[in-house]
C-alpha cells in the first residue's frame, strides 16, 4: 500500500481537481447532517452580536464569546454578507476558515519549494481525512485551521523565519491551544543565537508580533483591548472543570476516574487530578525538550516530530482536554508520515486519523445509541498504545543519533595515543 502511495503521482492540476472536489463533498455533508448544535448556536448568537457590536465590541457585549478574534472576523464577514442562516448554513463559515487554511497551505508549500508529489499527496489526504471531514463538515468546528498554522510554522521556520512568526501569531489568535509547541520554536531560536544569527531571530520575532500588533491597536481603538484578552486567553484553565471533556485520553475510565469527576479534586494528599495531569505534561514537555536537542542540526523532520510529542502529549495528559484537541496531533503526524517517508509513520497516520474519527464520534452520539458509551471505554487504550509507539520511536532516533556524535573506540585511541 505504502509503495503504492509513493509511486502515484499527482499533479497541480490534478490537485486543484481535487480540491474542487472536496469542496463539493463538504457542501454536501454540511447541508446533510446537523452537526453540534451547541456550537452552532453559538456561532448563529456571534454573527448576530458581531452585526450589533462589530468585532471591537463584542468580546465587551457577550460573555459567551470566548474564541479568539481569526473565527470571529470570518463570522463577522461571513454576516456581512449572509444575514439569515439556518441550522445548515451556520457551518459555511467554518468551510470557508477551512479552505483558506488549504490554500495557505498550497502557497506556503509553493513559496518554499516543496512541490513534488508527495507533498500535493500530503495535501490530498488532508482534503479527505475522515476526522478532518467529520471536524468541520459534520461537526461545525474549526480545528483544523488552527493545526494547519501549528504545522505551517515550523515547516516555515528553517526557511521563513518571518513567515512562520507570523503563520504562529495567526494559530494563537485562532486557538489558544496552539501554544502547547511553543518549545518548538523557543528552541530552534536559541540555537541561531549560538550561531550569531540574529537576524533570523528578530526576522521571526518581527513576523509574531506583526498580526498581534494589529489586532491590539484594533481593540485599544475599541476600548475593548482587556476584554479581548480576558475573554480570548484568561479563561481557559477551570472554565470545564473535569478530568476529561470527552477527550479519549488516560482520564477517560482508564484508571477507575470517571471523565465526569472534578479536576480539582485530590487524588492522593495535597496533589489534586488537575496538578497531576500538568506534571505528566510538563515531564513529557521536557521529553520533547530532551528529544529536540539531542540532534546537532534542527532538520524539518525532528523540529515536526518535537512538535508532534508535545501536541499528542497534551491531548493524552491533562485534565479538562476536549475530545477535538486531538485534531493537531492528526494534521502533525501526517505531516510527519508524508515527510519522513516511513512505514510505521504511515499506519500510525491512518490509525489516529480513524480512531481519532471513531472517539469524536462517540462524543456526538453516545446520548442516541447508549452501546456507544461502552465502546468509548476501549478507545483510550488505542490512543494509549499510539502515544507510546511515538514516544519509543522517537526515544530510539535520539539514542542513534547520540550514538552518531559519539566518537568511535579507534578514534579514542588516536586521540590518546
Amino acid at each position: 500500500m505504502f509503495t503504492l502511495i509513493n509511486k502515484i503521482k499527482l499533479t497541480r492540476k490534478q490537485l486543484i481537481l481535487f480540491l474542487l472536489l472536496s469542496i463539493f463533498v463538504k457542501l454536501a455533508i454540511t447541508f446533510t447532517t446537523k452537526g453540534f448544535q451547541g456550537d452552532l448556536d453559538f456561532w448563529r448568537l456571534w454573527m448576530e452580536d458581531l452585526g450589533a457590536y462589530q468585532l471591537g465590541g463584542i468580546y465587551t457585549h457577550d460573555d459567551s464569546v470566548n474564541y479568539p478574534p481569526m473565527f470571529l472576523t470570518v463570522l463577522w464577514v461571513f454576516h456581512t454578507f449572509v444575514k439569515h442562516v439556518t441550522i445548515y448554513s451556520v457551518k459555511l463559515p467554518v468551510l470557508i476558515f477551512d479552505l483558506l487554511a488549504v490554500l495557505l497551505m498550497m502557497y506556503v508549500f509553493r513559496k518554499l519549494k516543496l512541490t513534488d508529489s508527495q507533498h500535493r499527496k500530503l495535501i490530498l489526504y488532508l482534503l479527505f481525512s475522515p476526522v478532518l471531514l467529520f471536524i468541520s463538515s459534520v461537526w461545525g468546528q474549526i480545528d483544523f485551521v488552527h493545526s494547519a498554522l501549528m504545522c505551517l510554522a515550523i515547516i516555515a521556520l528553517p526557511y521563513l523565519p518571518f513567515g512562520s512568526g507570523l503563520l504562529f501569531a495567526l494559530a494563537l489568535l485562532t486557538k489558544l491551544q496552539a501554544i502547547v509547541i511553543a518549545p518548538v520554536f523557543a528552541l530552534f531560536l536559541l540555537q541561531q543565537l549560538r550561531q550569531s544569527n540574529v537576524r533570523c531571530v528578530w526576522s521571526y520575532i518581527s513576523g509574531f508580533l506583526l498580526p498581534w500588533l494589529l489586532f491590539s491597536v484594533y481593540f485599544i481603538l475599541n476600548f475593548s483591548f482587556v476584554a479581548f484578552i480576558q475573554h480570548s486567553y484568561m479563561s481557559a484553565v477551570g472554565y470545564f472543570p473535569y478530568v476529561s471533556l470527552y477527550a479519549m485520553n488516560i482520564w477517560f475510565h482508564v484508571f477507575g476516574v470517571a471523565p465526569e469527576t472534578l479536576d480539582t479534586q485530590y487524588m492522593l494528599p495535597h496533589l489534586t487530578y488537575r496538578a497531576f495531569g500538568f506534571g505528566l505534561l510538563a515531564l513529557f514537555t521536557a521529553y520533547s525538550i530532551y528529544y529536540l536537542t539531542s540532534f546537532k542540526q534542527y532538520s524539518l523532520n525532528t523540529l515536526l516530530k518535537s512538535g508532534l510529542i508535545l501536541s499528542f502529549s497534551f491531548y493524552m495528559l491533562p485534565t479538562e482536554i476536549h475530545d477535538r484537541y486531538i485534531i493537531p496531533s492528526v494534521v502533525l503526524l501526517v505531516m510527519v508520515a508524508f515527510f519522513e517517508r516511513k512505514r510505521v509513520w504511515f499506519v500510525l497516520m491512518l490509525g489516529l486519523d480513524l480512531a481519532s474519527l471513531v472517539g469524536i464520534a462517540i462524543f456526538l452520539k453516545h446520548t442516541k445509541y447508549p452501546w456507544l458509551d461502552q465502546l468509548g471505554t476501549k478507545v483510550p487504550y488505542v490512543f494509549i498504545a499510539m502515544f507510546v509507539t511515538v514516544i519509543i520511536i522517537t526515544w530510539n532516533e535520539l539514542h542513534a543519533e547520540k550514538r552518531k556524535l559519539m566518537p568511535s573506540d579507534d578514534a579514542v585511541i588516536i586521540a590518546h595515543n
